[in-house]
């Protein structure tokens, strides 16, 4: 968390900073440089949208282009900023990470050379970066979190079983001091009938001897 959570919050940050103007001006680009369209094409696959299928440079078959469905679908959304804000990040799909992972490693994808081609692209590529840095490491901390939870459970079980066994204790402790305090009082009840009886026989003996 004390890579994801800076990396998340320097891209809402970078979020913020923009406007839909800066949307716009993405979108009005003719050429857009390189790193505008690597983020043309990391947008398309985090928002599962297909790539439109041209002609390849060559004139030989086909190749996929990510500029022209994310500028049309994504930097054409007004609402861009506000889903990118919302993305569900704690549910990316596995095969969406797999696909634009490598584009943390990927030179031509750092903030500082895509901000030479567009701001606006600078800043949705810090998203880009802050949700797969995000999604790796809940791979990591989620397990933990539900072995935490599991354990936090366990205990809680245990200590409620541990309260019940403790209450039948208790009762039982009671029930032996009652029943030793009983005794107590039974003993000396007896102690005390027998100390009567002496006394009967002391004085049984004396008044004998008077009328002997």
């Amino acid at each position: 968390l004390g890579e994801a959570m800076p990396a998340l919050h320097s891209a809402l940050s970078a979020l913020n900073s923009l406007s839909k103007g800066d949307l716009v001006e993405v979108k009005a680009m003719k050429t857009p440089p390189g790193g505008v369209v690597l983020v043309a094409q990391a947008l398309i696959i985090m928002f599962q949208m297909k790539p439109a299928k041209v002609k390849a440079p060559d004139g030989k078959g086909k190749v996929d282009d990510y500029w022209e469905p994310a500028k049309k679908d994504l930097f054409g959304d007004s609402s861009l900023l506000d889903k990118l804000k919302g993305y569900d990040k704690d549910n990316i799909p596995p095969e969406v990470m797999q696909k634009v992972a490598p584009f943390e490693k990927d030179p031509n994808f750092e903030p500082d050379v895509i901000k030479k081609g567009s701001v606006a692209a600078c800043g949705i590529c810090k998203w880009v970066r802050a949700m797969i840095i995000y999604d790796r490491v809940a791979k990591v901390v989620g397990p933990k979190k539900l072995a935490l939870a599991q354990a936090e459970s366990d205990l809680n079980e245990t200590q409620q079983r541990l309260a019940g066994i403790q209450a039948e204790l208790k009762e039982v402790l009671d029930n032996v001091q009652r029943l030793q305090d009983d005794l107590a009082s039974a003993q000396k009840k007896q102690q005390d009938l027998a100390d009567q009886v002496k006394d009967c026989q002391l004085k049984l003996a004396r008044a004998t001897k008077l009328l002997d």
